[in-house]
């Protein structure tokens, strides 16, 4: 019997077709949203959306056609990589009036301000050229039509697409959990790079988004987790601004050098004391084994199909 989206017993298969299906459409909202409006709201929640969509994508790979997902991969990269042009410069003006004016000497305004707006107009100008493309009848059909097609594809992984989708949530989630500690770790340990630091960061945000899509089979039971992870995303955030600021104020080469030195410097010395906030309030608890057992006992207890939950045991993070 041809397998329906509309079973009451849904597969993972059936499960992945109707998460991408929800996912695609919040992407399609913020696209026609950031064309009409690509303000920082619009642009932050598109970024958002396709993040989402491509955890899909991503954690169950093996229930779509490999093809067509490499397109799909492909085309949310590069209006990743517009979108964040943008959002850089955003942070960057948002930062400015708060962190580095106050800093500045200097009665004019800093040269940089009027170069990150234009540069921010003109990556939102782009940004915003690149959406047009997307048309009803056009990208958004063809790649349903070739995510639907999955229930048809791949057959080597026929066992795992064709079991419960609280199966792959159980064969999923736990070891997703566990590479998170680990990457955690690395994360807090004192000499840790910046660049460990934002795989981190990136890490955080896949498994947020990931329990966020199988949250339906958990009911409650995942909110502890999720908060938790949005609290570490946040601190990381704010390092990550930081940076960018850092970045964009470095490729300044406009006004006086000894003032540009002495503002890097200030921002410097704000990030590295956000870092050791980070290692203070996080290190602990990825050290902590029993931490991470009950973030796993946790993620293997789904709901049963009547809506009862296998545990309603409560996780304590710290």
């Amino acid at each position: 019997m041809k397998e329906s989206l509309k079973l009451a017993v849904p597969t993972t298969r059936v499960f992945a077709a109707r998460q991408a299906e929800r996912l695609l459409r919040a992407v399609s909202t913020r696209i026609s949203q950031t064309v009409r409006s690509p303000g920082i709201d619009h642009v932050h929640d598109l970024r958002v959306a396709i993040r989402r969509y491509r955890r899909v994508l991503s954690v169950l790979k093996a229930c779509f056609p490999a093809d067509e997902t490499r397109e799909i991969r492909r085309e949310l990269k590069r209006i990743m990589k517009l979108a964040g042009n943008v959002r850089d410069h955003d942070i960057a003006l948002e930062l400015f009036p708060r962190v580095v004016l106050p800093l500045s000497t200097s009665e004019k305004p800093l040269p940089i301000i009027t170069q990150l707006q234009t540069a921010r107009a003109e990556a939102a100008r782009a940004l915003s050229a690149s959406l047009r493309t997307w048309r009803p009848g056009g990208l958004p059909t063809r790649w349903r039509k070739a995510l639907h097609s999955g229930q048809r594809a791949n057959t080597q992984n026929s066992h795992f697409c064709g079991a419960t989708p609280e199966s792959a949530a159980r064969a999923i989630l736990p070891a997703m959990a566990e590479a998170h500690f680990r990457a955690g770790e690395k994360a807090c340990r004192d000499k840790a790079s910046m660049d460990e630091l934002h795989k981190f960061r990136i890490a955080a945000k896949n498994l947020r988004y990931t329990l966020d899509m199988f949250a339906p089979l958990y009911g409650e039971a995942l909110q502890p987790l999720v908060e938790r992870l949005k609290e570490a995303q946040d601190l990381l955030g704010e390092i990550h601004d930081y940076a960018v600021v850092r970045d964009l104020l470095g490729e300044e080469k406009e006004g006086g050098k000894s003032e540009r030195r002495k503002i890097l410097a200030d921002l410097k010395k704000r990030q590295h004391r956000k870092i050791e906030q980070f290692r203070l309030e996080y290190a602990d608890e990825f050290s902590s084994d029993a931490n991470l057992l009950s973030w796993k006992k946790s993620l293997l207890h789904t709901k049963r199909r009547g809506g009862k939950a296998t545990s309603r045991r409560k996780t304590a993070l710290r």
